[in-house]
């Protein structure tokens, strides 16, 4: 592997990491938001339990999106460490298109996870409650970090490509120069 796509993979799994933290933080406010409706419920506050129940529905949706990020940021990251010194500059050239689409994947699993979050704090607002939103403009701000990380190593990926695709171009023009 190059020390190029070593740095890549590298910035993908930090990715993931703040996926996996975000996963984590998204599944507590999930459960303090289901505690919190259900004591509403136990109290007869209908409108105040069904919004936390409709806040617990985002932050589920949530979850699902960041686990959807976590699997295709792996799959990216496997393409990367498959690349070798071996290669030809085409077989690269394929792994970095993989990565990268699955990078595509995961910046749409974490569009989809903010835009949870955004009508999980609505739903929240619209029960009163004051603490969670807080908690959950925190969790947006973790799932943006690695929306800005996977975004960085896409732009990285597509560099690497490009220089991929120049390198095999001035190959075949050097091969076609001495075949004639």
């Amino acid at each position: 592997m190059s020390t190029k796509t070593e740095e890549i993979s590298a910035a993908v799994k930090a990715a993931q990491e703040g996926i996996t933290e975000a996963a984590a933080h998204a599944e507590r406010l999930a459960e303090s938001a289901r505690e919190k409706a259900e004591t509403a419920a136990e109290h007869g506050w209908g409108g105040v339990a069904a919004n936390m129940e409709q806040a617990v529905g985002h932050l589920e949706g949530v979850i699902e999106q960041l686990g959807t990020a976590e699997k295709d940021g792996q799959t990216a990251v496997t393409a990367l460490d498959e690349i070798t010194d071996q290669m030809s500059s085409p077989e690269v050239v394929e792994r970095l298109v993989t990565a990268g689409g699955d990078l595509d994947t995961v910046t749409g699993s974490l569009d989809a996870a903010v835009a949870e979050v955004d009508e999980a704090v609505s739903a929240c607002e619209a029960a009163g409650q004051t603490s969670l939103p807080g908690a959950m403009h925190n969790l947006r701000e973790e799932i943006a970090e690695a929306q800005e990380r996977a975004g960085q190593s896409r732009t990285e990926i597509d560099a690497e490509r490009e220089q991929a695709e120049t390198w095999t171009d001035a190959v075949e023009e050097e091969e076609e120069k001495s075949a004639s």
